[in-house]
């Protein structure tokens, strides 16, 4: 196992849901078998930032807890505002940061290109191909977000005020909305966000991104037409001589093709 003392990476945890404190922990446990004593700002709950203080072993990383009210509603919106809030505070503070999603796990050390560094932003963007024009944006994969240049957060949270129709996002509640509406809502803040890296590709026309398989999900096996195969995986967990830097193990799931690939996975991280 290769493990990298990297200061220069600075990882950004957010929680959506009030129930994920083991998804964290989990996450934040893989990051340091690979990037011990990386500053992880984690954007939770006091009882998650309970629950990672009470773990046995100590992890040896640079935890940086930013906690959310004690009267947050987990929603979508909110989960939105508390990703852009922590990503301007990870620019703030430490220059740059990288956005993992918590239902991720790590698998080898992660590295970000130079020229997406210069760039200011990186995401995925597959190389595979979609069945129909439409599906673009599922190429473009926002599961890893870098980013060290506030000027595309600001971008993020215009882009969000116009599609939502409100004058500041920050001040944007849902709370006196009818179930109705609320579920309108928030399915109108996922739309736009599964569309954001797509949507920002093209308007300010990104030219460099993450390596292609530095996250590979379930949707690489069976959304795509030339889906990955869990052949293409070899023993060091990589592909095309691409290293897998995440993986998403998808545990609360009833399909058995997730199930077998779930099984597949932890073999290798086990073995």
């Amino acid at each position: 196992m290769q493990s990298i003392n990297s200061s220069s990476i600075n990882f950004c945890i957010v929680q959506e849901a009030s129930t994920e404190q083991q998804q964290i922990l989990g996450l934040l446990l893989s990051i340091e078998l690979y990037h011990k004593q990386a500053k992880c700002i984690v954007c939770c709950s006091e009882s998650v930032k309970k629950y990672i203080e009470s773990f046995p072993k100590m992890l040896d990383l640079n935890l940086d807890f930013r906690l959310l009210d004690k009267e947050t509603i987990f929603n979508c919106l909110t989960y939105i505002k508390n990703i852009f809030k922590t990503l301007q505070y990870g620019i703030e503070t430490y220059g740059e940061c990288l956005l993992v999603s918590k239902e991720l796990i790590m698998t080898n050390p992660i590295q970000i290109p130079d020229m997406v560094k210069e760039q200011g932003i990186g995401f995925i963007k597959k190389t595979c191909q979609v069945a129909e024009a439409a599906y673009e944006f599922q190429r473009y994969a926002i599961s890893l977000l870098y980013v060290n240049k506030m000027d595309y957060i600001n971008k993020f949270i215009k882009h969000y005020e116009t599609e939502l129709k409100c004058e500041s996002l920050f001040e944007t509640s849902f709370a006196d909305y009818s179930f109705e509406q609320l579920k309108e809502q928030n399915e109108e803040c996922i739309r736009i966000y599964a569309h954001l890296a797509w949507h920002f590709a093209e308007e300010c026309a990104l030219e460099h991104f993450l390596h292609d398989y530095s996250y590979v999900g379930t949707e690489d096996f069976f959304a795509y037409e030339d889906s990955v195969k869990m052949t293409d995986i070899t023993k060091t967990l990589m592909i095309q001589s691409h290293t897998i830097s995440f993986c998403n193990i998808r545990t609360a799931t009833a399909d058995k093709r997730i199930q077998q690939l779930n099984n597949y996975f932890l073999n290798m991280l086990a073995n």
